[in-house]
């Protein structure tokens, strides 16, 4: 899907693949994206967006709404947690750095951020 929305972007423009790779990879190296062979690293999924100019969620579909879905359902187990008063089960100390507690789950650090939210 990356490599298909690469190539898509890099022929509306009118550049081959070595003008694409310039600086940033080989042309072989964008061939084998494109075909599916290879994902690209972060760093040349960048460099690429920035030559294309074309934002990085343009290649990665899906992925930003995988996203606002997973906080929209932590945010909504988050109210329901504070509607229940299990907000003590997230306090700041259990939940702060490395997770020591299975209970520290990020609906619960969540609500204990809601909760910090509506006193400020």
């Amino acid at each position: 899907m990356i490599g298909k929305r690469i190539r898509e972007a890099r022929q509306a423009r009118g550049m081959t693949q070595a003008a694409l790779a310039k600086g940033i990879a080989s042309r072989t190296y964008i061939s084998a994206i494109e075909i599916g062979r290879i994902k690209p690293s972060a760093e040349n999924l960048k460099a690429i967006a920035e030559r294309l100019e074309e934002h990085l969620d343009y290649f990665l579909p899906g992925r930003l709404e995988e996203t606002l879905h997973r906080f929209e359902t932590n945010l909504n187990q988050a109210k329901a947690l504070l509607a229940t008063g299990e907000l003590v089960a997230a306090s700041p100390p259990h939940c702060h750095g490395v997770r020591r507690e299975s209970r520290c789950t990020s609906s619960k650090v969540a609500a204990a951020t809601i909760a910090h939210l509506q006193l400020i």
